[in-house]
């Protein structure tokens, strides 16, 4: 893996813990032993990307208690998002990058908000996914924690200056001294779980704060093996700037200290609607999905648009994540569905072009789907405390609720396509357009309205955006897509049989190019010729094996561990792959976005479903099956009554779907690579390397299974 030229350094800490100031020290002192540095602060206050971030901090959405630890580091992560591209080009450029907070300071505060060391555990880890793979925000090369006990950094707190992020004397954070001392854990938790992204600096002595010249040296100490060589000699300890002298030098925005997450650079306030981003939900009888868009000074001067749709069914978000835009996902990815809304129903979509009739069958047969999805969850809660290793003495309410957790988890099979959840979506102009054309192409209502409100919300911002929709004119992007999705679909029921086929293989690899995996190797060796690629392939053909083999083993070199990333050269290997597997797995990659542009057949419960052998040792099996009786029940109903495409919302997750994968070499190897969080998906990724030995087996030799 190529080293990049520059340095990222963050500094992170606990509240109070003097963060602002030895960021400035540092800036100031790297600059005056020659380095070229390339200072940020966050969250961005002077920008709108912080929009949200203080709208939260303020409590506009509630205290840090009612804000889930998942939407609040969307917040946070979309602001770092913001500024990715800067880190890289001063990085690219050799340069030093110094950040004031960063990935580390929402793991270290809203990592409070789990009861388990293992949903904490589990949360780090999807927001390090979030962050550094689907969002491609740079990753520090290394984050030091300043820590200071809680009950000494309330009284430092107290002395911090006005910030203007906040008009209050303390934040949602800083107000709650419980979380203070829980984040103190949190962090601490972050260096003794991760030392080498993570290293721990304590400001605290004999209950005593160190004075701001020996942090500084502290830091410097540990800094200095990771810089480039200093372009002259090293200042001495008395050669430190002061505080106030290392403020006023800082050529980056003003600081101010902030005390979690939350201060940085004093910003103008965002325009845009009064309580932005607190919009109530639509009425349950309402199931459509609503969009709010993230309030913005000016299109033009955003690299994207932020939107929020409400109470969106399975099949909205996973159209939205099949559109490749930036980023889309639930806000809260393990919803507890046991739970009723104000006006006593589940939470799930109800198409509104059901007839009176249909629509009571409808929310009968959902209504019992719950009903059993919440004995099933009661069932293997109870089960996994019967089995679990952990003495009574340790069952605390966090076990508990990380039990719950669980068991809200293995019963997701039970849940209809219907079930519905907040999703963000992050999309620049055109990936915005591709989700909105996909959308209004569409056979299904539901999304043709998500599509017409994402289309409202853009058009408010930018009036030149799609302007020729529902024109009619041969400019009309969306016309001439469902023409030509219509077109072919009528070809399709013209000449292909309606039968469902029986599941052969759960994997099949359908196509591969090149054929013979040694063929790549013109692709590593066309940067270090002076050939055209023709002559250069001609020239290869005649090589022996054990030359081209040599070629490729250096190419791929030795590889201990995942994130060492394989050459680009390997992008040329391509895969297509024709699977069945449960609409629960699929939906999981969909999550953590292991498979972009694929694509998926119709909905049905005709391919069978699978019972997981907890489920047995559960003795909720009947209840378990009883489920898939009944979504068989509904969707022929459905049918039945016209409703050939509403039916999917009746197919359970746990019901097998067919659907087509194609990716290159290093996609294949990230999926396959990927920490497995189910028996299904270990299952998954072992066939796949099956699949992919038989064809490719050096390539498959160069993947580390999980």
């Amino acid at each position: 893996m190529q080293k990049r030229a520059g340095t990222f350094i963050v500094i992170e800490g606990t509240d109070g813990s003097g963060k602002g100031t030895q960021f400035e020290l540092l800036c100031e002192r790297l600059r005056q032993a020659g380095y070229e540095i390339a200072a940020f602060d966050f969250p961005q206050y002077s920008l709108p990307s912080s929009y949200f971030v203080k709208q939260y901090l303020n409590g506009e959405y509630g205290s840090a208690n009612e804000v889930s630890p998942y939407t609040a580091s969307l917040f946070y992560a979309l602001d770092r998002y913001e500024a990715a591209p800067q880190i890289r080009k001063a990085l690219d450029e050799g340069k030093v990058v110094v950040s004031n907070r960063f990935t580390g300071s929402s793991m270290g505060h809203q990592g409070t908000k789990f009861r388990t060391p293992e949903e904490r555990r589990g949360y780090f880890i999807w927001l390090d996914n979030l962050e550094f793979e689907m969002l491609k925000v740079p990753r520090p090369d290394i984050s030091f924690v300043l820590r200071v006990p809680a009950e000494i950094a309330e009284g430092l707190i107290d002395k911090k200056g006005e910030r203007e992020y906040t008009a209050k004397k303390r934040d949602i954070h800083e107000s709650d001294r419980a979380h203070m001392q829980k984040s103190v854990e949190v962090f601490d938790d972050l260096t003794q779980l991760f030392p080498r992204d993570f290293q721990r600096i304590d400001c605290v002595r004999s209950g005593k704060m160190l004075d701001i010249n020996t942090v500084q040296n502290m830091l410097w100490e540990k800094i200095t093996p990771l810089l480039p060589p200093p372009p002259q000699l090293e200042m001495t300890s008395k050669d430190i700037p002061s505080a106030s002298s290392a403020a006023a030098a800082v050529q980056s925005p003003s600081i101010n200290e902030p005390a979690s997450e939350n201060s940085g650079t004093a910003g103008q306030p965002v325009p845009g609607p009064e309580k932005s981003g607190k919009a109530e939900k639509p009425s349950k009888k309402d199931k459509s999905a609503a969009a709010e868009k993230a309030p913005v000074s000016d299109f033009r001067e955003v690299t994207a648009q932020h939107f929020i749709l409400r109470d969106a069914s399975n099949l909205l978000i996973q159209r939205v994540q099949c559109a490749r835009v930036a980023y889309a996902g639930e806000i809260n990815p393990s919803p507890d569905y046991t739970q009723k809304d104000e006006s006593g129903r589940y939470c799930y979509y109800t198409p509104e072009t059901f007839s009176k009739e249909t629509a009571q069958h409808y929310h009968t047969y959902i209504g019992q789907l719950f009903e059993l999805y919440g004995t099933i969850v009661a069932a293997l809660a109870k089960h996994l405390e019967q089995t679990s290793p952990v003495p009574n003495s340790g069952r605390s309410k966090e076990w508990q609720a990380g039990i719950r957790a669980q068991a809200l988890e293995i019963a997701r099979p039970v849940l209809p396509a219907a079930a519905a959840n907040d999703a963000i979506v992050l999309a620049f102009g055109q990936s915005l357009e591709n989700v909105v054309v996909s959308l209004l192409s569409s056979d299904l209502p539901e999304l043709q309205a998500a599509g017409n409100l994402l289309y409202k919300e853009a058009r408010i911002l930018s009036p030149t955006f799609l302007p020729e929709h529902s024109t009619g004119s041969a400019g009309d992007p969306i016309a001439y897509k469902t023409t030509n999705d219509n077109a072919v679909k009528a070809l399709a029921h013209s000449f292909l049989p309606e039968v469902h086929a029986a599941e052969t293989h759960g994997v099949q690899l359908i196509e591969v190019s090149p054929r013979n995996e040694l063929d790549i190797i013109a692709d590593a060796l066309y940067p270090h010729s002076n050939l055209p690629m023709n002559d250069l392939r001609i020239e290869l053909a005649a090589w022996p094996y054990n030359r081209k083999l040599d070629v490729f083993e250096a190419l791929a070199g030795t590889r201990s561990h995942r994130r060492q990333q394989l050459s680009h050269a390997f992008e040329k290997a391509q895969y297509t792959w024709d699977l069945v597997t449960s609409y629960a797995l699929f939906r999981n990659l969909q999550r953590q976005q292991l498979v972009e542009g694929a694509t998926a057949q119709t909905l049905t419960p005709r391919y069978g479903y699978e019972v997981p052998a907890i489920i047995e040792a559960a003795g909720v099996s009947d209840e378990y099956e009883q489920c898939f009786d009944l979504s068989l029940e509904l969707y022929s109903l459905l049918q039945q009554a016209g409703h050939s495409l509403e039916a999917q919302y009746a197919t359970l997750q746990g019901h097998r779907m067919r659907w087509k994968l194609s990716q290159n070499a290093l996609e294949t190897t990230r999926l396959i690579e990927r920490t497995p969080n189910s028996p299904g998906m270990r299952k998954f990724q072992f066939s796949l390397h099956a699949h992919l030995a038989e064809t490719h087996p050096l390539m498959a030799e160069l993947v580390l299974l999980p």
